[in-house]
């Protein structure tokens, strides 16, 4: 995603009823200011309020998996210039 997160950091969406939920969080999932993605809580299954309190847990649970996110990219990147340069040597010789 081209956005950056400033915008998003630690900013939780309240909203109402949504697919029989009483309630339905979505937090942003960001590192280094890039957004990577979001993840969405509710209570659907056990009907218990999501409280302010919740917050902190979900805020360091969405930062371990932007994290997550950004060093599997960068992985991922990493294999591919390593094929690729492997392909040029082998072009090469």
């Amino acid at each position: 995603m081209s956005q950056t997160a400033g915008q998003y950091t630690s900013r939780i969406t309240a909203r109402g009823w949504t697919a029989g939920c009483a309630n339905n969080w979505s937090l942003p999932c960001a590192h280094d200011g890039d957004l990577v993605g979001f993840i969405s809580v509710d209570n659907l299954l056990s009907n218990r309020p999501i409280t302010e309190e919740d917050a902190p847990p979900l805020i360091a649970f969405s930062s371990q998996a932007a994290l997550a996110i950004k060093q599997g990219q960068l992985w991922a990147d990493h294999e591919a210039q390593s094929r690729y340069l492997a392909r040029r040597v082998t072009e090469l010789e």
